[in-house]
């Protein structure tokens, strides 16, 4: 995930799967992922691959007042995304309608 903050001049139109590699002690929530996600413009993506790498979706107070409700109104679709696998993460149920 550093390399993606890194490199904000690029973008990834024609990438058709990524793997995010998560470091052990990274925050990281649903929402950080979905904006990667745009920022990079990775619109016809078909394959996700997360490894979480122990660590777990941090799902605090910020995550509750501001990120989760726009991920619950959020008006973007990633039609041509078939396949996603989570890898190693402590799940936690986040309640989404």
């Amino acid at each position: 995930m550093q390399f993606l903050e890194n490199c904000m001049c690029y973008n990834f139109l024609n990438l058709r799967e990524l793997h995010l590699i998560m470091d052990g002690g990274l925050f990281c929530n649903p929402y950080d992922i979905i904006i990667i996600m745009l920022t990079k413009h990775c619109l016809i993506l078909e394959k996700l691959f997360i490894d979480m790498d122990d660590c777990s979706f941090e799902c605090g107070p910020y995550w509750e007042l501001h990120q989760k409700p726009k991920l619950e109104n959020f008006d973007h679709y990633f039609d041509r995304l078939k396949f996603i696998k989570l890898k190693g993460s402590s799940f936690y149920s986040l309640n989404f309608n």
